[in-house]
C-alpha cells in the first residue's frame, strides 16, 4: 500500500514538473477552441449549481483521492472530502445553495491534456432572510480523462 501511494506520489510529481516546464512553450500558443470548451464547461456547472444538483455541479472534478481542493488556508484531499465540504457548507438544494457564475475566465493548454484556468467567481444567496454576495478567484488544473475535462486541483479564495 505505501508502496502504491509512493508510486502515485512520484508520478503526479513527475507529472507537475512536466506542466510547469511546458507551461512557458505552451502559454505563448492560444487556444481559442481550449478557451470556449473549458468555458462553457464552466458555464454548465454554475448551471447545475443554481438549480440545486450539488452532484450536478461535482461532476466536473476528478473523482479521486488525487483531487485537492485549497481555500481558506485550508487543503482538502481527495473526492470525497470535497463533496462533504460542498454539502456542509451549501447543502443540495436551490435554497441553501444560491446563484453562482463565474467571469473572466483564462485558459493556458498545459500540454495535450493538461490546463490551467483562472477566472471569477461570484455567489448570491440567502441567509436568514438576507442576501448575501460573496465573490472571489479561483485556479482549476485540468486534466482531459477520457475525453472529457476534469478538474484535478482546484484554488479557491474570497475577496474581502
Amino acid at each position: 500500500m505505501n508502496r502504491s501511494i509512493s508510486l502515485i506520489r512520484l508520478i503526479g510529481s513527475a507529472l507537475l514538473t512536466f506542466l510547469f516546464l511546458s507551461f512557458p512553450a505552451q502559454a505563448q500558443q492560444p487556444d481559442a477552441m481550449l478557451q470556449f470548451q473549458l468555458t462553457d464547461q464552466l458555464k454548465k456547472s454554475a448551471a447545475q449549481w443554481n438549480k440545486g444538483d450539488l452532484d450536478g455541479f461535482l461532476r466536473d472534478y476528478l473523482q479521486s483521492e488525487e483531487l485537492t481542493f485549497t481555500s481558506g488556508g485550508r487543503i482538502l484531499k481527495g473526492y470525497e472530502a470535497l463533496e462533504q465540504r460542498y454539502k456542509k457548507s451549501y447543502g443540495d438544494s436551490t435554497e441553501t445553495m444560491g446563484q453562482l457564475s463565474f467571469s473572466d475566465v483564462e485558459v493556458w493548454r498545459l500540454g495535450p491534456s493538461q490546463a490551467l484556468v483562472l477566472g471569477r467567481w461570484k455567489l448570491v444567496r440567502d441567509e436568514a432572510g438576507t442576501e448575501r454576495s460573496d465573490e472571489g478567484v479561483f485556479t482549476l488544473v485540468m486534466l482531459k480523462v477520457n475525453d472529457q475535462w476534469k478538474i484535478l486541483h482546484d484554488h479557491t479564495s474570497a475577496s474581502k
